[in-house]
């Protein structure tokens, strides 16, 4: 035995580390158990109470400090550094606010204490003094609206310390809440919605909308004033942009604050009398002056100019004309059924034929066999037992459905239970089995669920509305998914155990073809139903409301439910395919009626267009008015008034950008605009006015020789290539020699060049070649072709390709002119006069500044509905600074009693840890804005017409 030593013997010992800590404990237990709690004074609870009542005292006063602090040097942009780190880039300002209120309360705190009979209670606040205690600031202090103009301020974790002669005897923690007026939230609130205004695009209300209400007055006086014969060169210019402008700025300030910048006011009445003055027509002066500093209704340009007597406006043309929608009922049909320009007819049906589809399932147990176990072992010893279960499908069949059901699968699941028990017997191992089989009957269903579009009125349908083919076609497209290979075996056994169903699963079908002709043909029967649909409209400007295009889409909307028939029920998927064509159809018509009108509309439609494509304004919006609650007191902004052209290049100005759209004049003649509208270049003709000579030169048979052979050389070019058109609409569905065949029988029915040429362009040749179509093409199909020629004829019109040289057809009138009858010569007068030269949207060839300016319009062939012009405005300026003033007073601030708000660029630092070394907080930034705007007119037809002479099609500000 080994002898033990104390210091070897380590058995059962115990740290007296450990010992002692024990102890310890245990005597404080103890201790706290026989002491009695204790008492806590009233004195001190009640100079707790006084000093929670200074301290609310003093941050009401740091609050008001803070308040008037961010009003003076407001944080729109945080720093970088310092303690703008703590600040978000979200609504900065706020926040900034919220730590100024944190230092001043922190500050203002020291000075809150209460005491008596020895007892003294202070109130603190953590101090501020890095980006990280900063950030902690901002956690402490809440503000809420309450009201418009009233806020909650909470200040968290206030703590009050308690001490008797020095000595802390009690201390706490509470939150306080403080409601009240904070100025600088609701002057900053409003000044920024005055900058949003100055920004605002056309669709909010605000300086673009002021300015566009205030431009069309001036634009309509001075363009008819130019129309009736007054030298006005340009009758938008920057200066009338920069007064309205300014004028529109301030009327910005009236509409937030409900007050603005007196010294504004009378810099835009200065600047009012400046602009009328060099106004070069009589009445200038009033007509400036109506328009600014109040508001007014619109001017439309009818009549005459409220305070100008002495500039007369003629009325625009009020006659009433047929409008209908011919040319873009086929326009929509053809890239319905091509699916150009969005969703086409076969997409339609695609959408209509698609269904989903599920895997259901049930079992019954129908059949056990069991196999008992042997007898177990005479003295054997029993160690336990096992469990093995297994399935498999045993046998199954499909059986076809109807209504939901696709298709169903019998079949049988034998699942084997079998259970072996383990013994041992004299140190060997046995074992004994009991076997189960269970025959299951299970049922997997594939069902179909149908779930309309969205693409056709709703209407009752069967769950699955679909024809044999394609619900063979859905099942076995939804077996494939859900039941192919393993599947089967796998949903069949999971069955057994009331599972192996599946979600709903999306399947795309191929619809029929004769689904989708029947909804081409069906489709083609609405358009031809909506070319009888016309309706009849006033001459009036494309500015105007009264467009006729839209009152198209009203007609047809009214008339939308008889036009498309849509039935009651759908007895299958078919007649919701057919009413989803149908419809989508009528919807892309009316959508397409507002930039793409009928042949005798294009002139509007097309200048429509670009009216949209600059964001130009068809009237005048209405214009703002001052806020009728007044909280500001004062606005002063610097400059008060924005100059185009300032003294210096570094004075604030406002910079000022117009630009008239068409410039170049055009012909001077009746149907120059139709020629036009369908297309010319700058040395070119339309085909129609070199048919219309050519067939003047072919009623003379003296007029000949070289110029004349050259004019039918060329409109035999375009006859070409008008042909070539029609050949390449046909190919596809005809093949190229049968496409050819058909095309040059039809023009072999006019007899010569100039008569084939005008038969292009009045349509009529693609009339012949439509009626001139092989016996087996299918109707719906022919229907098809048949537009196809007729838009083919009207687009190809607008083409270089057909187009001939302006110089050939006036060197042919010269020719006919020369001793012919009045009647011959009165029509290639009209073919050579009616020539515009330039471009219809591309006019800026100068050398024809002796003709009309502005763009010819037309509301039938041969017929001049009127000239239109537009301008798009822009303009960007920036005030230096921008104050605004409560009409409330706030207890001890300055300026008479008020709170003011700057706006400016300057930086924003705060002294916060009161080192005397201001850190950087952030940067105030002044207000800048621009905005972009545009006007049109439009003067009835003939003489002058409108728009600027002066040269320039922009006219920009230095600045710019």
């Amino acid at each position: 035995m080994v002898a033990m030593t104390f210091v070897a013997d380590r058995r059962g010992r115990v740290p007296f580390a450990f010992i002692g800590a024990v102890l310890l404990l245990t005597s404080s237990l103890y201790a706290a158990s026989v002491a009695p709690p204790a008492t806590t004074e009233p004195i001190v609870d009640e100079v707790g109470s006084d000093a929670q009542i200074e301290a609310r005292l003093a941050l009401d006063t740091a609050i008001r400090d803070a308040d008037r602090a961010a009003a003076a040097e407001p944080v729109l942009e945080p720093s970088p550094r310092g303690l703008g780190r703590a600040l978000p880039e979200n609504d900065t300002f706020e926040h900034a606010l919220e730590l100024r209120i944190a230092g001043a309360a922190e500050t203002a705190l020291q000075e809150a204490e209460a005491g008596r009979a020895g007892v003294k209670a202070t109130v603190s606040l953590p101090p501020v003094r890095d980006h990280e205690s900063a950030r902690a600031a901002l956690e402490r202090v809440s503000i809420e609206p309450v009201t418009a103009d009233r806020y909650r301020v909470t200040i968290r974790d206030l703590r009050v310390t308690v001490t008797r002669h020095d000595r802390p005897i009690d201390r706490f923690r509470y939150n306080e809440t403080i409601t009240m007026e904070l100025p600088s939230l609701s002057l900053h609130d409003r000044t920024s919605r005055y900058e949003e205004r100055l920004n605002a695009g056309l669709a909010q209300p605000g300086l673009a909308r002021d300015l566009t209400a205030r431009l069309f007055p001036i634009v309509w006086a001075r363009g008819y004033a130019q129309y009736g014969g007054a030298p006005i060169q340009n009758v938008l210019a920057n200066r009338h942009v920069e007064l309205m402008a300014n004028d529109a700025a301030v009327a910005q300030q009236a509409a937030v604050f409900g007050q603005a910048d007196p010294a504004g006011r009378r810099g835009v009445s200065v600047a009012a009398m400046d602009v009328a003055t060099r106004d070069a027509f009589t009445g200038a002066e009033e007509m400036l002056k109506s328009q600014v500093s109040k508001p007014r209704g619109d001017q439309k340009g009818a009549g005459e100019v409220e305070g100008s007597p002495s500039v007369s406006l003629p009325s625009v043309v009020d006659n009433e004309q047929s409008v209908d929608a011919n040319h873009t009922a086929d326009e929509a049909f053809l890239d319905y059924v091509a699916g150009h320009d969005g969703p086409g007819l076969e997409s339609t049906v695609d959408d209509v034929y698609r269904a989903d589809v599920r895997v259901e399932t049930r079992s019954r147990p129908i059949d056990t066999e069991r196999v008992a176990a042997e007898p177990p072992p005479s003295n054997g010893t029993y160690l336990g037992r096992t469990l093995h279960t297994d399935e498999w499908l045993a046998d199954g069949h499909w059986e076809s459905g109807h209504g939901s059901t696709l298709r169903t699968y019998e079949g049988q699941v034998i699942e084997e239970r079998r259970v072996t028990k383990w013994w041992v017997q004299n140190g060997s191992l046995a074992l004994t089995e009991a076997v189960d089989h269970t025959t299951h009957a299970v049922e997997l269903t594939l069902s179909c669920r149908y779930q309309p579009p969205g693409i056709a009125p709703d209407r009752p349908d069967d769950r699955c509305p679909f024809g044999a083919e394609v619900r063979e076609q859905l099942a076995e497209d939804g077996s494939d998914r859900l039941l192919s290979g393993s599947a089967l075996s796998n949903r069949a056994q999971a069955a057994v155990d009331g599972d192996g169903e599946s979600g709903w699963e999306p399947i795309d079908l191929d619809p029929p073809e004769t689904v989708r002709n029947r909804a081409q043909r069906e489709t083609g029967e609405l358009r031809r139903a909506v070319r009888d649909i016309s309706v009849s409209v006033e001459t009036r400007s494309v500015a105007s409301s009264t467009n006729p295009a839209r009152k198209l889409r009203k007609a047809i909307a009214a008339r939308r439910g008889a036009l498309l028939e849509t039935p009651a029920s759908y007895d299958s998927a078919a007649d919701r395919a057919v009413a989803a064509t149908r419809q989508t159809y009528l919807d892309r018509l009316t959508d397409r009626l507002g930039d793409r009108t009928p042949k005798v509309q294009q002139a509007q439609a097309a200048f429509s267009d670009q009216l949209q494509s600059h964001a130009i304004p068809s009237e005048p919006p209405e214009r703002s008015t001052p806020t009728r609650a007044p909280y500001v007191a004062g606005v002063d902004t610097g400059p008060a008034y924005l100059s185009a052209d300032p003294p210096s290049a570094t004075d604030p100005s406002i910079d000022v950008r117009n630009v008239n759209l068409f410039t170049v004049p055009y012909g001077d003649a009746a149907d120059a605009v139709t020629e036009q509208v369908e297309g010319v270049g700058s040395r070119e003709v339309t085909l129609r006015t070199a048919a219309q000579t050519l067939a003047a030169v072919d009623s003379r048979d003296s007029v000949s020789g070289r110029e004349v052979r050259a004019l039918r050389r060329e409109v035999e070019g375009s006859v070409a290539s008008a042909t070539a058109r029609y050949r390449s609409v046909l190919e596809a569905e005809l093949g190229s020699h049968e496409a050819d065949r058909v095309v040059t029988t039809a023009t072999n029915r006019y007899p010569d060049t100039a008569s084939r040429a005008l038969a292009i362009t009045d349509g009529r040749l693609a009339r012949a070649i439509g009626d001139s179509l092989p016996a087996g093409v299918p109707s719906h199909e022919r229907d098809r072709l048949r537009v196809a020629l007729r838009v083919a004829g009207t687009e190809i019109q607008s083409e270089s390709e057909v187009q001939v040289s302006q110089d050939l057809v006036e060197e042919a009138r010269v020719a006919v002119e020369s001793g012919s009858n009045p009647v011959v010569s009165e029509t290639a007068k009209a073919a050579g006069e009616k020539v515009g030269t330039a471009a219809w949207e591309k006019a800026t060839d100068s050398s024809v500044t002796k003709l009309p300016a502005g763009l010819p319009l037309l509301p039938m062939p041969g017929s001049w509905y009127a000239t239109a012009n537009a301008w798009t405005v822009s303009v960007r300026g920036s005030y230096e600074q921008v104050s605004v003033r409560t009409r409330r007073a706030a207890p001890g601030s300055a300026e008479n009693g008020t709170v003011k708000y700057v706006r400016e660029d300057s930086p924003v630092r705060l002294d916060l840890d009161r080192d005397g070394h201001p850190d950087r907080l952030g940067s105030n930034r002044a207000i800048d804005f621009e905005a972009q705007t545009g006007v049109v007119i439009v003067v009835p037809p003939g003489k002058t017409g409108v728009g600027d002479r002066g040269g320039d099609a922009i006219e920009e500000s230095p600045g710019w």
